[in-house]
């Protein structure tokens, strides 16, 4: 999953309007067929179909996963499936440890890297973590969706701060 500093401020922004009753009722089928014994449902992470439910509905994660998925779309060519379970999606809505614990993992230091195109991890919800830090603290905010910068190969092993990589 993608980078997580608000749970539940992230979920809302990602599932459209529009799918949020749909995956409430989802979610509580998963919740009752597990109880009966039933196997946890799944859902696509990523789908070709922008109106179809999937857990990360954003066209640049799809063009990210695209190359590493068999035609069906349904599994990897390395051979784990294009799936989460709804028990996941629905906990991910709870997760609040980082945005509460930023501030005191100080002064360790922090390298924070930041794409302002990302829709999976918004920037102003990073930054406005990255301010509760204290020092030593650097954030670095690249241009367009941090996932494009790992298709073209710029974000493998950290980002690039004064013609060095950082990790």
């Amino acid at each position: 999953m993608p980078p997580l500093i608000s749970g539940p401020e992230q979920a809302h922004r990602m599932v459209p309007t529009h799918h949020r009753p749909m995956m409430n009722a989802f979610f509580a089928e998963d919740r009752l067929g597990r109880m009966n014994g039933d196997t946890p449902m799944t859902m696509p992470v990523v789908a070709s179909d922008p109106a179809s439910p999937c857990a990360i509905p954003d066209l640049e994660a799809w063009d990210f996963c695209q190359p590493y998925l068999t035609p069906s779309e349904t599994e990897r060519k390395d051979g784990r499936r294009n799936e989460v379970t709804l028990r996941s999606l629905e906990e991910i809505q709870g997760y609040t440890a980082p945005a509460g614990g930023l501030a005191h993992i100080t002064p360790t230091p922090v390298l924070m890297g930041v794409a302002k195109g990302d829709m999976v991890a918004p920037v102003d919800l990073l930054l406005r973590n990255a301010r509760e830090m204290c020092e030593p603290k650097e954030v670095v905010v690249v241009e367009g969706d941090i996932l494009i910068w790992w298709l073209e190969g710029r974000g493998r092993g950290g980002f690039c701060r004064d013609g060095r990589w950082s990790f």
